[in-house]
This record gives structure tokens, sequence and C-alpha cells, in this order.
């Protein structure tokens, strides 16, 4: 039985001039070298006190990750990497220092000049002098991606704002000229329709999910394949603390990941929920959480 649905934000197939069905156009699959990275950023990536990152991490310059975090994949930095105090990753390459605080742990750990470990620190093998990692075929997809995926003929044109109420949309491509934000607490549910969905939101500017906004996806049968895509074109992305967002971020610029919130996959058992920045940086506030525990 389907829940019971607030109106929907029809994404209609119907072009309006002529009645002529709009012709639909398949969404690009993620590029080759983004799969199987949670976070990638063309710049930094910082991770705060006692974050989650369920996936792979790569970044074009240094990765910080606060006490007590943990990364539950490898990650890649072309410059320095920083663990703090009781962190853990498994892999760890850096191009050039790494520094594992006090009582952190690295499977194993790859750099290329200077190795400091703190007490208690523990890695498994330690290898020096490694040549720096390159990040060209990652950042080269990515913006080749976000071209793509913003390409798309829309089903529904949004007029820029915010959005302060709660909202239900219907599968399709969104296209904003402009900014979106929703305000704080509201509910965004996507409506699979028991069918295999997509749901792409293409805006130009920035976007923002104030504080304890949740994404959720609904009426969607085991089996049926659900695919949520906010990709901002020309911004940055902004999410509250203690937002709950599902889907796969692309930003043009940052992504800033507020204090407990959660970016995840579209179902609990399913992985998912990873973040690019195709020119700038990915931040990940405490306590928060990134990708679906696989």
């Amino acid at each position: 039985m389907k829940l019971s649905k607030r109106p929907l934000v029809a994404a209609s197939l119907l072009a309006a001039s002529s009645g002529v069905r709009a012709q639909q156009h398949p969404v690009p699959p993620t590029p080759l070298h983004l799969v199987g990275q949670q976070i990638f950023a063309n710049n930094y990536v910082s991770a705060g006190t006692d974050s989650i990152i369920n996936g792979n991490v790569l970044t074009g310059s240094y990765l910080t990750v606060g006490a007590d975090s943990k990364i539950d994949g490898d990650t890649v930095a072309v410059a320095a990497t920083t663990l703090g105090a009781g962190a853990e990753t498994l892999d760890l390459w850096s191009g050039t220092a790494v520094t594992l605080g006090a009582g952190s742990g690295a499977k194993v750990v790859r750099h290329g000049t200077a190795f400091t470990r703190g007490a208690a620190a523990t890695t498994a093998a330690v290898s020096g002098g490694e040549p720096t990692p390159q990040i060209h075929g990652e950042q080269g997809d990515a913006a080749s991606w976000q071209t793509g995926l913003t390409a798309l003929p829309p089903t529904q044109v949004l007029v820029p704002g915010s959005i302060a109420a709660d909202v239900t949309y219907s599968p399709g491509v969104y296209q904003t000229a402009g900014l979106r934000t929703f305000a704080a607490d509201t509910i965004i549910e996507l409506d699979a329709d028991d069918k295999d969905a997509e749901f792409v939101f293409n805006i130009s500017s920035y976007l923002t999910f104030g504080a304890r906004v949740e994404v959720k996806v609904i009426n969607q049968l085991p089996g049926k394949n659900v695919r949520v895509i906010w990709n901002i074109a020309g911004g940055y992305v902004a999410v509250g603390a203690g937002a709950n967002i599902v889907g796969t971020v692309i930003a043009k610029s940052y992504v800033s990941i507020g204090a407990n919130a959660t970016i995840r996959g579209i179902a609990d058992l399913i992985c998912g929920g990873a973040v690019y920045s195709t020119t700038s940086y990915v931040s990940v506030g405490a306590g928060a959480t990134v990708g679906s525990t696989c």
C-alpha cells in the first residue's frame, strides 16, 4: 500500500506549446573514475571530530581528519594528510607529509616526504618516498559529468528562491536558474511511485538545506532502482546541522556539511551518499556522516 501523499510537484513530460510528449534523455551514469569515491574534492577535504565517512576519500590538496573520526575506506591526498587523535582509516596515500595523532590508525601508510607517528598510533606498514598521486581523471570526469547533467532537458522548471513548506517531487529533471534553499525542518519527499525512478535537480547558483531538513524517498518497492542527484553547476552546497539528505551531491564550488548532518544512499542497505566538488573543497562537520554502510 502506498503512503498518503502531499500534492506533487509534477515533472510534466508534455511540451506546453505543442502538446507533444517531450523527449526523455537518459541521465549520465556516474563516471568510472568517481565510482567508489565517497568524497572527491579538487581542493582539500576536512572532516570534523567524531565524523564518519563510509567509503573512499580523494582530494587534490590536503586531508585533515578530526579526533575520533572514522573513514571506512582508503584515503588519497595530493598534499599532506593529518589524522587526529583516535581517528581511523584504511590504506592512506599522501603526496607529502603524513601525521598520525595519538591512538589513531591506518592499515598502510604511503607518504612522499615526512612521517610522524603519535603515541600509540598504529599502522601495519609504512612506505616513504612515494610519488605524488594524480587526480586528473577524477577531476576531468567530475567536470564532464556535471556538464552532461546540466545539459539534460528539464521536465520542469522551478522558480528560484526559498521553500519553507514540506514538498513532494515526482521523478524527473528539475531546473532552477538561480538559487534554491530549503528552510529549517522542511521535509522533502521524493515519490518513486513504485517504479524505477530518477530525480535530478539542476541548480545554476547555490543550494542550501537548512538545519534538520529531511530528504526521503517514498513508495519505493524492493528491487526498483531509484537515483537522486543534486547538481549545482555554478555554486556551492550548504547542508545545515542535523539535516538528513539522500542522494549524490556534485557542486561546482564547495560543499559544507554541518554538524551531525547525514548524506546517505537511497536505503539503509544500499551504498550511496557521495559528495563531489569539481573545483573547491568538501568540509564535513563534527559528528556528521557521509555515505551509507554497505
